[in-house]
């Protein structure tokens, strides 16, 4: 038989991961975590708040209003309206978003293992449907200046005019 509730040891729930609106978690798994773990909230404003505490990176920048309200000590409105703004921004079902996304994340900073990024960057870089104009100004943001000096002692007309031709030659230096 099982016991009554009241004897029953209160069961500790793990917090929800950090989410940054890419990689893992996504944003539908990132918000059953904040369900399960915010179940006994039952103040919305509250609810906003320690969610927005489990925010990073983008995801962060992206709620900035919500800081400034909360800096503010302003309403921060009502949770199905935050919930709807994340999974409006951050839902995956976009897939040439996703990656045009991952793709930005990607070339925000430079790397210092080319190889590393090429795997990384093939992988998004298809799918998000940007130009090969638009990828190969992308690896060139990320771009070693050793590669980079290499390149203006190329001819222009010699340089790879596809994204992947790009990224290869890049590899081959």
């Amino acid at each position: 038989p099982i016991p009554p509730a009241a004897t029953l040891p209160k069961q500790k729930i793990a917090p929800p991961e950090k989410f940054s609106g890419h990689g893992t978690p996504k944003i539908k798994e990132w918000l059953e975590q904040v369900y399960l773990y915010l179940d006994d909230v039952v103040d919305e404003q509250l609810h906003i708040k320690l969610s927005l505490s489990y925010l990073k990176g983008d995801a962060h920048d992206y709620m900035d209003n919500y800081y400034t309200l909360v800096q503010t000590n302003s309403l921060l409105g009502m949770w199905a309206d935050f919930v709807n703004w994340l999974t409006t921004s951050y839902d995956t079902k976009d897939k040439p978003r996703e990656a045009r996304l991952e793709v930005e994340h990607l070339t925000k900073n430079p790397w210092t293992d080319m190889s590393k990024f090429a795997k990384n960057f093939k992988k998004w870089a298809n799918k998000s449907n940007l130009s090969d104009v638009d990828l190969i100004e992308k690896i060139r943001r990320i771009t070693p200046d050793k590669i980079l000096q290499v390149h203006a002692g190329t001819d222009e007309v010699q340089w790879p005019t596809t994204w992947e031709a790009y990224l290869d030659w890049d590899l081959d230096i």
